[in-house]
């Protein structure tokens, strides 16, 4: 009997890690998308660790100790580029606090799935050559580094403290599942406030779906940032129900993607802060951003 129970428990707990998995294929809420990104983030972080060591295992002494020095180096460069540094020692608390912060996210998303990529290719390679200890230096330089000319980050002019403003985001879904697959914050950034605005998961699974346009207006006069996605507003503009935003303080309007918008199609990722006309009419007392092009900025290395 115990043990037709317990097969019982088990199918049950399988079932439901299944229809947990199946609900991120169609994660339709910035928050929903975000349990799903820590799903992969930590999986990712369990790939890292395993590679890790299963290298490890494979060097002689001094090739432990570069294998570490590099290890070490990435996790710097991570912390220092995504401002993900913390004193939290408890592994899934530090994940729970960085998925608050979406911008944050799709950086540390950017560095984990290079990190696997390099730690993959290390191993292929020690699999058909003898080991042979990286040179710390190569490793800082390596570590998760793009190339110079690959940018992350679309950036505004404009940097109000103050009134009501609106942007858009267009990303066309399909064409962009087809080239990468890609994790984007859309929102605003304020100066000692974080990052606050809409979370988008590309997956190849996406390559059929339409093109998608995200609204964010920011009323700073109250501390309120509202979204909309495709026309329909999450919640209307005015309204309590709203991420708050810290009054007083400069906020600048950003996209940020964790793989490189450099050498990407006209068209796939296009950011209006009011150059031309927006997709969908302005809210009530809201005006454009800004009349200037986005800057490109890549992200320090």
């Amino acid at each position: 009997m115990m043990s037709k129970l317990l097969i019982a428990a088990l199918l049950l707990s399988f079932a439901q890690i299944a229809v947990a998995r199946a609900d991120c294929d169609n994660a339709a809420t910035d928050q929903e998308r975000a349990e799903c990104i820590g799903q992969e983030l930590r999986a990712a972080d369990k790939t890292i660790n395993d590679l890790y060591q299963a290298l490890r295992a494979s060097r002689d002494d001094a090739g432990k100790a570069a294998l570490r020095t590099q290890q070490i180096q990435w996790l710097k460069l991570r912390d220092q580029t995504c401002q993900s540094a913390s004193k939290e020692t408890d592994r899934e608390k530090w994940f729970a606090n960085l998925l608050t912060d979406f911008g944050k996210t799709v950086c540390v998303v950017r560095f984990t799935n290079q990190r696997v990529a390099e730690l993959t290719a290390e191993q292929a390679g020690a699999a058909s050559a003898p080991a042979a200890a990286p040179a710390p230096a190569t490793a800082a330089a390596s570590a998760s580094a793009a190339s110079e000319a690959d940018v992350y980050d679309l950036i505004a002019n404009h940097k109000p403290s103050n009134g009501k403003w609106y942007f858009e985001a267009t990303i066309d879904v399909g064409a962009l599942a087809k080239i990468s697959e890609s994790t984007i914050f859309i929102g605003v950034q304020g100066d000692g406030a974080g990052n606050t605005g809409s979370l988008q998961a590309i997956r190849k699974r996406n390559a059929g779906d339409a093109t998608r346009n995200i609204g964010i207006a920011v009323d700073l006069d109250v501390g309120k940032l509202y979204l909309r996605t495709n026309g329909a507003w999450q919640s209307q503009p005015g309204s309590a129900n709203a991420p708050d935003l810290k009054l007083g303080r400069p906020y600048v309007a950003k996209l940020s993607s964790s793989v490189s918008l450099t050498g990407l199609p006209d068209g796939v990722i296009d950011l209006n802060f009011g150059a031309k006309p927006f997709a969908y009419a302005l809210p009530d007392g809201y005006v454009p951003l800004d009349k200037a092009a986005p800057i490109r900025v890549a992200q320090p290395m």
